[in-house]
């Protein structure tokens, strides 16, 4: 004899407001996916991985948004969840926040945090020039050269700007 449990509706409802957040992120939707993703976490009282991945789109959302609780958000989620696999792609986010400040040894310190494996062909010549970049603008000049060449085979929109400033 096999028992089968329905789902209630409201678990329903959580998971598809849930599925849809992701879907407006993904879509680079932002003000309405963290609408969403805050609906979500607030809703959701039960520890889930996909609360702690609300959690993390909603910071995210912020950052892309550059609402002034940005930094807040993605420091509570690296605070609650350390072990959480979306913790790699915070370190990267929270960079690319810095960088657009223009605030180039907070850029680096999240830079030199994140794993260049974890990143895509894309997100990693990327990370290279905003590497080199911040560390041109620090006056590491050496070191800068080093990671502005790392992208020089490729021919990603980054190429160009770094040729210009591994020539300086």
């Amino acid at each position: 004899c096999f028992l089968r449990a329905q789902e209630t509706m409201i678990y329903l409802d959580k998971e598809v407001v849930y599925k849809n957040a992701v879907e407006l992120f993904n879509k680079e939707k932002f003000s309405v996916a963290k609408i969403l993703f805050e609906d979500f976490v607030s809703d959701n009282h039960d520890y889930s991985i996909n609360k702690a991945n609300a959690e993390f789109y909603r910071a995210i959302c912020a950052a892309e948004l550059f609402h002034p609780d940005a930094l807040l958000l993605i420091n509570n989620f690296i605070e609650d969840y350390p072990e959480n696999p979306k913790i790699k792609d915070v370190y990267f986010y929270l960079s690319n926040f810095y960088y657009r400040e223009k605030q180039w040894e907070n850029a680096l310190i999240w830079l030199k945090k994140v794993d260049k494996y974890d990143l895509s062909d894309k997100e990693l010549n990327e990370y290279f020039f905003k590497y080199a970049y911040s560390l041109f603008m620090t006056e590491q000049r050496d070191d800068a050269l080093i990671n502005f060449k790392a992208i020089s085979d490729t021919s990603d929109k980054y190429f160009i700007p770094a040729l210009y400033y591994s020539s300086h």
